[in-house]
């Protein structure tokens, strides 16, 4: 009789258990490879995206203001005041701004009129200053460093013989050095075209010039509490060669708060044929305390990245669900691998016991 073989049962546990550690090794190299597609996502998930620069905002209001006042043996007094404001929006630009110098002065008779041998008596006082100016001017801009630009230009000062002056340019700026708001120097070029209207002291009528138009500014932040500016601007006259005018504007501000400053500004204006019967040189000295509104201020709020959370438990959530993932693939890893090393088993075992057994000779039933 014939038996069935067991080396088909060793056979089979053996295949198993290598079907089994195979699997194991698997399921670790699923759970290795699972990780970092998990964590990848995660990654991508919660990346803080880079936020596009935004077009600046301005809204500022300055206002300016200074007197003196003398008495005793000089009897003078003088005021002047000032407003700026600047608007800015993405790539347009508007700045408004206006000043009034007025003066009055009270001088004293040059002859002994009481016969006292003291020259102390004093007229009414009159007006020896007396001026107002403006502007308004719109900037496009074309790049950060390179714009085109419009203004109108008045000015009304009857001492220098201008019932009204209106000066209206056009022109091109461009930047030519910039360095984070410490230092800027820009130049400018265009055309003018002026209206005049004299006094009757001056003779009155009118005149119209054209004029080309060149200007060159520095703005140096010297340091977080002092700052200069000065620009000059030369106009030339394109029907008359001897007819040019230069204005010269320089400021010295000194900040003492966020709010408040004080400021030294100088004015220079030479006009090379001036109004019959006036002269060639102006120029005003003050010195004002400065008041600054920044309306803009109040709604510049610091955004934070919109990625940017607490994200700790996001992520371990997203990491266990990861790992639970890995255990999923690895437990079907083992049962496929289980399934294929007893199927294997099996079909060895079956192919074993198709063939017949061999019997030693030691087996064999011996004669009697």
């Amino acid at each position: 009789m014939k038996h069935a073989p067991r080396t088909g049962y060793k056979g089979k546990q053996l295949a198993l258990l290598v079907g089994a550690l195979s699997s194991c090794g698997f399921a670790q190299s699923a759970a290795a490879q699972a990780a970092p597609v998990v964590s990848e996502a995660v990654h991508h998930s919660e990346a803080v995206q880079p936020v596009p620069e935004e077009f600046s905002r301005e809204t500022l209001l300055n206002l300016a203001g200074g007197a003196s006042l003398s008495t005793g043996n000089t009897r003078a007094f003088s005021a002047n005041g000032g407003a700026r404001f600047n608007l800015k929006r993405e790539r347009h630009q508007l700045t408004a701004e206006a000043g009034i110098v007025y003066g009055l002065a009270s001088l004293r008779d040059t002859a002994d009129l009481d016969g006292d041998g003291n020259v102390s008596e004093f007229n009414k006082y009159q007006l020896n200053a007396r001026n107002v100016t403006g502007r308004v001017r719109y900037d496009f801009f074309l790049t950060d460093d390179d714009a085109v630009f419009a203004s109108f230009v008045p000015r009304w000062d009857t001492f220098a013989g201008l019932d009204l002056r209106l000066q209206n340019q056009v022109g091109y700026m461009r930047n030519f050095f910039r360095d984070d708001g410490n230092h800027r120097f820009w130049g400018e070029l265009g055309y003018d075209v002026t209206y005049d209207n004299w006094t009757t002291a001056a003779g009155g009528g009118d005149q119209v010039n054209h004029s080309a138009r060149g200007f060159l500014g520095y703005d140096n932040h010297i340091n977080e509490m002092v700052t200069f500016i000065t620009g000059v601007e030369g106009l030339y006259n394109l029907e008359r060669s001897t007819d040019w005018r230069i204005n010269w504007n320089s400021e010295l501000t000194s900040k003492l708060s966020d709010a408040f400053q004080t400021g030294v500004r100088f004015s220079l204006a030479y006009d090379h044929q001036p109004v019959p019967g006036a002269k060639s040189l102006d120029t005003t000295t003050t010195i004002n305390l400065l008041y600054a509104m920044d309306f803009e201020a109040s709604s510049k709020v610091v955004e934070e990245p919109a990625a940017v959370c607490d994200c700790e438990p996001q992520k371990a959530e997203a990491v266990n669900q990861a790992l639970e993932a890995a255990k999923v693939q690895a437990a079907k890893e083992v049962a496929a691998a289980a399934a294929a090393a007893a199927a294997a088993a099996e079909k060895a075992a079956q192919e074993q016991s198709a063939t017949p057994e061999e019997t030693s000779p030691a087996q064999e039933p011996t004669q009697p």
